[in-house]
């Protein structure tokens, strides 16, 4: 138990590329407006809340893939601000066989941006204007805020910096450079910084990294990654970790578009603000993409998901104590585990509701069916009794009046032989007597014969 357990927190920071569905992003807070969230949670049970339940039935043999059980309801995110005026965007366009139309578009169309100008640093300006001159970019309106800045260094100078509130910068893993980085956006007054460093280095470097971004009055994200590769997003789950963990990503890839969704969001949220991040595509069953499905069955919007991954919300226990049932379930299946004498008693409690309700659901399936039978009967005899009626020649009377007159003899025999086809009225379930002393008066009043008003005397 102790060796899963790392699963542990490192775990929940998580993120896959499924696309997410349903409720709206995240709403705005100012610092001055903002309070803090007070969240309740869900649990289905106060035996549950207390970590302790076990589900001992064939619905529950996962319980890592059960939402409504390991995951936090959905909840407001806090909007970052300053996401206005100029946002340049460097590091991209560098060759002519691939197009970066995604960031550009990603920063004009994310909810919560607002920039005025977009400002792409290419080596060749006519180049990079051929590529993201699309129908797309016409329509969207990304033509109309984009502008570019011829330069051949990766880097923008200050000058070029001059006006610019928020920065968009890949770069390659080495310390120098991003150095580089934090003096220029330090120098620039850069308020918001999201620095793609692309490769793996040591976890001393990535330290380093750090802490030179760290000295700056910038609000900057570190998304690390191995290696980029053409991919749309929601196809390939993925994971988060630590910036530092270097070796967590060593010899792994990131889908280019998911990469720059991540980049939208973690642009948009308070919360990535000094974060330091890597991620790496993952396997559809590890445990990073149960957890992801898991907030999305609780109805997660993309910056909600990515603020609960890295550490947005209150309780971690909801994962945590599905993982632990799920440990203890399979030792008690392996028989490795027993129960305890509480559990047990727990568990058979469980058991005897389950089955009473079972019965409950079979009485009223059954009373149902020997009612729908009995009301079938009665009026196909009275079809037969009215047709025999009217071929005899005594006609004149209305077919729905004469079921009426007759429905209540109707309905006795129709009992009389349902009973007779389980051997008799004795051998009938008291729990069908039971419902006939409601239903028989319920029947006649709709279809029996209507009763005369007696006149009120004066």
């Amino acid at each position: 138990m102790v060796a899963l357990a790392l699963y542990g927190l490192s775990t929940l920071i998580v993120a896959s590329a499924f696309v997410p569905s349903g409720k709206p992003a995240f709403s705005y807070h100012t610092k001055s407006s903002s309070t803090s969230i007070s969240m309740k949670f869900e649990y289905a049970d106060e035996y549950e809340k207390s970590s302790k339940d076990i589900r001992l039935t064939k619905n529950h043999t996962d319980l890592l893939t059960d939402g409504l059980r390991i995951a936090p309801p959905p909840y407001s995110v806090e909007g970052r601000e300053g996401l206005t005026g100029s946002v340049m965007v460097s590091g991209f366009l560098e060759g002519a066989d691939r197009s970066d139309q995604i960031v550009f578009d990603m920063l004009h169309t994310s909810e919560g941006m607002k920039f005025e100008k977009i400002i792409a640093l290419c080596e060749d300006d006519k180049m990079a204007k051929k590529r993201l001159v699309s129908r797309s970019a016409r329509y969207s309106g990304l033509l109309d805020v984009l502008s570019f800045v011829q330069s051949f260094s990766a880097l923008p100078s200050a000058s070029e910096l001059e006006g610019v509130n928020t920065w968009v910068a890949r770069v390659s893993a080495e310390v120098s450079t991003v150095e580089s980085v934090a003096s220029l956006a330090s120098e620039a007054s850069i308020s918001n910084l999201v620095l793609l460093i692309e490769g793996s280095a040591t976890p001393e470097d990535a330290q380093t990294m750090h802490d030179a971004l760290t000295d700056t009055d910038v609000d900057f994200t570190v998304l690390n990654y191995e290696s980029m590769v053409d991919g749309p997003e929601g196809e390939v789950p993925f994971k988060f970790g630590n910036a530092t963990d270097t070796a967590e990503i060593v010899g792994s890839v990131i889908n280019k578009d998911e990469l720059m969704r991540i980049m939208a969001v973690s642009l948009s949220m308070e919360k990535t603000k000094g974060r330091s991040l890597n991620l790496k595509n993952v396997a559809s069953d590890d445990s990073g993409a149960i957890w992801l499905r898991a907030l999305r069955q609780k109805g997660f919007s993309r910056i909600q998901e990515v603020d609960a991954l890295i550490g947005g919300y209150v309780d971690v226990p909801y994962y945590e104590r599905a993982r632990d049932a799920q440990i203890k379930f399979k030792g008690i299946r392996e028989g490795s585990v027993k129960l305890s004498p509480e559990e047990l008693a727990i568990k058979a409690a469980a058991d005897k509701r389950s089955q009473r309700k079972q019965r409950i659901e079979t009485m009223k399936r059954e009373i149902k069916e020997r009612q729908e039978d009995i009301i079938k009967r009665a009026f196909k005899a009275l079809k037969l009794a009215y047709n025999d009626r009217k071929y005899a020649g005594k006609g004149g009377m209305d077919e729905d009046v004469y079921n009426r007159n007759n429905f209540e003899n109707a309905l006795e025999d129709a009992i009389r032989m349902w009973d007779s086809s389980v051997n008799g009225k004795k051998n009938r379930q008291s729990y069908h007597t039971d419902a006939d002393t409601t239903w028989i008066p319920q029947m006649l009043e709709k279809y029996g014969k209507k009763k005369k008003k007696s006149a009120v005397p004066e």
